[in-house]
């Protein structure tokens, strides 16, 4: 039923917004995880330089988007505890003609208060001001007298007393490089160290990740509509794979749709690979010649509404897989479905990952390609990780070694890369025998180049797993009815 209501959801709001009673108590969960005395500081995303004097798109910064649904640059939040006070302010770029000439119009006061649910708007240049008035005791009002009443009372006491603790989204991962420059939430956090040294610093950016572990019925309207445009996009690469001569057609055609269907973009850098290319993991030139009795493998996911999905279907270029390219396939497939078989509320991902390793091993010793069924054997061909979160970011918020639980979205995606080229230099292939590596040999010599991922986009439930990419084919006979019709 879940799974209808969400395809139903997608069907009909394509572009589903959190609404501000939804964004309110996104905040509210800040403000419970802040103390008492606390100021909690959220900054723009800056823009991204793609060269010389041209940047990407603006894209806002994940975290004050799920605060605000703000997407224009200059956007900050401010969300104050003042014991059981609790006060929330957002600056935002105002009547700046320059910027409405060259990129659009902004919106006003009034449609920010409604979008966010946040009453108070200031202007984007009043927000180090009014940091510097909150931390001082003085008036937020940037135009108040020098001495007028705070807006809240009494934490600046608790400031010189050493109580007030402020929140930076300092980031999961934090670099040691003296030569890295600093993000613009580090500078901040290094000049209030500066100048008020009784202040206490705290990262906010693990503990909100914490809070997007789980997805809302809105955020999983958009991921779903996300996956659907991503399985179109799929669909219609294998109507295009037959006739193409290159990769980058196919390409062509999966993000025509990503955009035909309303997307905004590739939520990553499509990957398209076709042949031994389909073997390495992160290839991205997708230029190569596409050749009749190759497999076509396609990573590729839609972003809608900062939402992103992540399929990845591998399909034979001339639609009808070999006996070889079936048997690695098919192995990939069962893994793939003895991982999701193990997906539930309380369980850890590691335990997904061993199901399908039991799985992926058992299947290479069969085809000869491994001697024994371990770890160390059947990771020279599962290259990469089983999966991850998926969110707002294609790769999400969220710690490997915590536990599954209902309403977190992740990916599971085994893969079998067969590199014979670095088999050949495993310390378990030298330690073999002659007789036993000219087994191996054999299976190389087979199943030399093909490379076979398939992802799929879950669920997670109390009591199992949904599997929000459904409709997307999997199986051989799926895939050659649709590449390959009989007449």
């Amino acid at each position: 039923m879940r799974r209808c209501a969400l395809l139903l959801t997608s069907l009909l709001q394509a572009a589903a917004w959190a609404e501000p009673a939804e964004l309110a108590g996104r905040r509210l969960a800040v403000h419970e995880l802040m103390g008492d005395h606390a100021v909690a500081l959220l900054l723009p995303a800056p823009y991204s330089n793609r060269s010389n004097d041209v940047n990407w798109p603006y894209r806002q910064h994940n975290h004050l988007h799920y605060l605000t649904h703000n997407t224009h640059p200059g956007t900050h939040l401010m969300l104050v505890n003042n014991g059981r006070q609790r006060g929330e302010l957002l600056f935002a770029k105002l009547g700046d003609p320059d910027y409405e000439v060259w990129e659009g119009k902004l919106p006003s006061v009034e449609a920010l208060k409604a979008s966010t649910g946040i009453d108070t708007v200031y202007s984007e240049e009043d927000f180090m001001p009014a940091l510097r008035r909150l931390l001082n005791g003085r008036a937020m009002d940037p135009e108040a007298e020098r001495y007028d009443g705070t807006v809240f009372p009494g934490l600046f006491q608790r400031l010189i007393e050493g109580e007030v603790e402020v929140w930076l989204d300092l980031g999961r991962h934090r670099s040691l490089d003296a030569k890295r420059p600093p993000s613009a939430e580090q500078a901040l956090a290094a000049s209030l160290r500066e100048h008020l040294p009784e202040i206490r610093i705290r990262n906010l950016g693990p503990e909100l990740e914490a809070i997007r572990h789980r997805k809302s019925d809105s955020e999983l309207a958009l991921l779903q509509r996300a996956i659907d445009i991503t399985g179109e996009a799929v669909l219609a690469a294998m109507g295009r794979a037959t006739a193409a001569d290159h990769e980058y057609q196919v390409q062509a055609t999966i993000e025509y749709t990503f955009r035909n269907l309303g997307a905004c973009c590739a939520a990553f850098p499509s990957i398209v690979a076709g042949g031994e290319n389909a073997t390495v993991l992160h290839y991205g030139k997708n230029s190569a010649p596409l050749n009749k009795g190759d497999l076509l493998l396609m990573d590729i996911g839609a972003e809608v509404n900062y939402y992103a999905a992540d399929i990845t279907r591998t399909i034979p270029v001339s639609g009808r897989f070999s006996n070889d390219q079936r048997a690695i396939y098919e192995l990939v497939l069962g893994a793939n479905r003895a991982a999701f078989a193990v997906a539930k509320d309380g369980v850890r991902f590691a335990e997904l990952e061993q199901a399908a390793l039991r799985h992926l091993g058992a299947g290479l010793l069969a085809l000869g390609l491994i001697t024994e069924d371990n770890d160390e054997q059947v990771k020279s061909y599962f290259l990469h990780g089983l999966g991850h979160s998926l969110g707002m970011d294609v790769h999400d918020a969220w710690e490997y070694e915590l536990e599954l639980a209902e309403d977190m979205v992740i990916t599971i995606e085994p893969g079998i890369y067969v590199r014979p080229q670095d088999v050949v230099k495993a310390g378990w292939y030298t330690a073999l025998d002659e007789e036993q590596k000219a087994g191996v040999d054999v299976a190389l010599a087979r199943f030399g180049g093909i490379g076979v991922r398939i992802e799929d986009n879950v669920l997670i439930e109390r009591r199992g797993a949904t599997l929000l990419s459904s409709e997307i084919p999997t199986t051989v006979e799926d895939i050659e009815a649709i590449m390959a019709p009989l007449p």
